[in-house]
C-alpha cells in the first residue's frame, strides 16, 4: 500500500502529481486525497482510495485496505489505466498526433 498527499490549492490543483501514477504502473494500492487530477485518475481507474486530506480519513483508508486488500484485477485495471491514458508512449503518440494535425492544418491554408 503506498501513500499520496497533495497539497490543495490553486498552482498544485492544475497540477498532475506523478507518485501515484507511478506506483499504479507498479501495481501498489494507492491512498490519495481529492487532488482533482488524482481524484480523477484514482476514479477512471476503479483502483485505490480516496481520502479528504485528513489524518483520519488515511487511517481509515489505510485499514479498510488492510481489512480488504485490493484483488489483483484492481490493481491490474490501475496498471493498464496508466499504461493506455498516461504512459510516455501515449503522451508522446497524442503529440505527436497534435503537431501532424496542426501541419496538415497550416498545409492546407
Amino acid at each position: 500500500m503506498t501513500i499520496d498527499f497533495m497539497n490543495r490549492g490553486l498552482l498544485l490543483d492544475v497540477s498532475t502529481p506523478i507518485k501515484a501514477i507511478e506506483y499504479m504502473a507498479l501495481k501498489k494500492a494507492m491512498i490519495c486525497n481529492d487532488s482533482p487530477d488524482q481524484l480523477y485518475v484514482i476514479e477512471q481507474s476503479n483502483c485505490g482510495r480516496i481520502t479528504d486530506g485528513t489524518g483520519e480519513s488515511y487511517a481509515n483508508a489505510m485499514i479498510d485496505l488492510t481489512q480488504y486488500p485490493m484483488s489483483e484485477q484492481e490493481l491490474d485495471a490501475g496498471y493498464n489505466y496508466i499504461k493506455n491514458n498516461r504512459s510516455y508512449l501515449y503522451l508522446g503518440q497524442q503529440v505527436a498526433n497534435d503537431i501532424k494535425n496542426i501541419l496538415n492544418k497550416h498545409n492546407t491554408l
